[in-house]
């Protein structure tokens, strides 16, 4: 060990055995501690797509408005499009990858326009799809309050030497 190690080794124990004896001075409730990491979940905001779609979904497949071979055949098509990004991104082709991208938003774009087209035309499954957005940004608004608390209250028992 050179000198230069040794003097600042020797600088640094003293703050290293102060910090490890805080921390074994601290007292823990053992009632707080679980094994579980997250308590809750909350989707985002772009997950609320995900059960607006399943009920969109159901909706049309109740009315006759789709079959399930045709929901089948979309869920394939699906797949075979991912398949075909990976492909192509596997294969290093930048420019033929940024083409089916583009390609693939005009489709998503105008899919999105039929829905919503769907959505305006069928206003019992519109009200379903606003009851389920009203409660997921309630759900979310709830979690990041109770979040925002949490920080205030660590940053308290921070600030005020962690008693």
């Amino acid at each position: 060990m050179t000198l230069s190690k040794l003097i600042v080794a020797s600088a640094l124990a003293p703050l290293m055995i102060t910090h490890a004896i805080n921390l074994a001075a601290e007292e823990v409730n053992l009632d707080d501690v679980t094994m579980n990491v997250v308590s809750e979940r909350v989707r985002d905001s772009r997950s609320i797509a995900l059960p607006a779609r399943e009920i969109i979904l159901d909706y049309m497949l109740e009315n006759g408005d789709l079959t399930q071979e045709e929901l089948d055949a979309q869920i394939a098509e699906r797949q075979a499009l991912r398949e075909e990004l990976k492909a192509l991104k596997e294969s290093g082709d930048e420019e033929a990858l940024t083409a089916k991208k583009d390609e693939l938003k005009a489709l998503r774009q105008q899919h999105r326009e039929e829905i919503q087209g769907y959505l305006e035309e069928n206003e019992e499954l519109r009200e379903q799809v606003e009851a389920v957005r009203a409660e997921h940004q309630e759900a979310r608004e709830g979690f990041h309050e109770r979040m925002r608390e949490r920080h205030h209250q660590l940053r308290e028992h921070q600030q005020g030497g962690g008693e």
